[in-house]
């Protein structure tokens, strides 16, 4: 491996890293140097410099090829390119590079503010951009990424550099540590209240209410706390729910399990408790599995379950209707992604949007009722029973999702009930 930190006149990108470097040399070891290095009538590199610096040290014979320009500029623009056309790139190094050749020809993004140098920037870029193959669209993208690079802190970049994280992911980081502040100080701040309308616990023990709604584990994530035998452990808490005293019970559940979790559900939701129908949340913007052997999921089930003496009418009750409150049995709500931000940041793997919740929670209770979630993850249910005037009472046992939702509940609920 070669300690030499510094890189030469012409090589413009920063050193491979230590591992990309190694696999370089593995190679050049067993099939020798198989792409020419290039240099100047002056014998400076041009391209090749880790293959030239390793086949030296190992003895290994390479090609090199003479390159001629008339002028510094077009030798520049030449490396430049040759730097660009490599697919390993990130965005934000292309986009560097593709600055530097804009500068080689004499634009700087951002100087004049006259009609005639914008024209003649973006005609150059679109003119830089054609000879590399790329349309202006990708270009400037690429170079708003470099842009974003350089914004970032030294430590930020390193990181990137050593692809430790990408330049939008840093951004979204940022994002959610800034949400995450303001969430905690807003649970500081609803802990200090002498009452409340919301808790969250690590409690488990069953808890008398109006309404059930929640989003179990199902067993389709790679998360610890999935359990290892789904029926056992369905069967378990959904007989201890049944002493709830609930008037309706909503479960999200997973299409993979749909029928054998019916049938669970079925037998364990005693005393007097009855499958009224399946609901359905539409994602259209997650679709799963990407195997093209089978059509692609974009929905969930959700099973609604009815007690035997509960005459709660769907469409009544104080519930708000329109919009995204409906008394359909169909919702379509997009999932929560990086770059949502507020109440629908992700911050959990398994975190429904707002919507979904609010719609269940309005169709199913009135206000001031209490609805429960035994699974409390991120505290969406929550969030949403409070906005609409409902309380709540979440159990979540993963202590770093319990402040999470205690913070989401605290910042975004809104409670309408003291």
């Amino acid at each position: 491996m070669a300690k030499d930190s510094g890189k030469a006149k012409y090589q413009l990108l920063e050193r491979l890293r230590d591992e990309e470097y190694a696999a370089l040399e593995a190679d050049i070891d067993k099939r020798g140097v198989l792409v020419p290095v290039e240099k100047d009538e002056d014998g400076n590199t041009l391209d090749g410099h880790h293959r030239e610096e390793i086949a030296q040290r190992l003895g290994k014979p390479y090609e090199t090829i003479t390159r001629t320009f008339e002028t510094e500029q077009e030798k520049r623009e030449h490396v430049i390119k040759l730097n660009l056309a490599r697919r390993h790139l990130e965005a934000h190094e292309w986009g560097g590079l593709f600055k530097q050749l804009l500068t080689e020809r004499g634009v700087k993004r951002g100087q004049g503010s006259s009609e005639q140098k914008k024209r003649d920037q973006s005609e150059t870029v679109s003119d830089v951009s054609r000879e590399l193959g790329v349309d202006d669209r990708t270009a400037r993208n690429r170079i708003k990424a470099h842009d974003e690079f350089e914004k970032l802190s030294p430590k930020e970049r390193k990181a990137v550099t050593n692809r430790e994280i990408t330049v939008k992911k840093t951004k979204a980081v940022k994002r959610r540590k800034k949400t995450q502040a303001d969430e905690a100080k807003a649970a500081a701040g609803a802990n200090s209240e002498k009452s409340k309308p919301w808790a969250v616990t690590d409690q488990q023990a069953v808890i008398a209410c109006d309404a059930l709604i929640t989003d179990p584990p199902y067993g389709i994530l790679d998360e610890p706390w999935e359990p290892g035998k789904l029926e056992e452990f369905t069967r378990e808490w959904a007989t201890r729910w049944a002493d709830c005293g609930a008037g309706l019970v909503a479960v999200f559940w997973s299409q993979r399990h749909l029928w054998g979790g019916r049938r669970w559900f079925d037998d364990s939701l005693t005393n007097d408790y009855e499958f009224q129908q399946l609901l359905i949340w539409h994602y259209p913007n997650n679709k799963s599995p990407q195997s093209r052997q089978g059509f692609k999921q974009t929905w969930e089930p959700v099973f609604l379950y009815r007690r035997d003496d509960c005459e709660r009418e769907i469409s009544v009750g104080g519930g708000e209707w329109g919009k995204d409150l409906t008394d359909f049995d169909c919702h379509t709500a997009a999932v929560p992604q990086g770059n949502f931000n507020d109440e629908n940041m992700k911050q959990h793997p398994a975190q429904k949007p707002v919507s979904v919740m609010k719609w269940l929670v309005n169709a199913m209770t009135e206000p001031g009722h209490l609805v429960c979630d035994p699974f409390c993850g991120s505290g969406t249910t929550g969030v949403a029973a409070l906005q609409l005037g409902r309380r709540f009472c979440g159990i979540e046992t993963d202590a770093n999702f319990l402040e999470i939702a205690k913070g989401r509940i605290a910042k975004y609920g809104k409670a309408a009930i003291q």
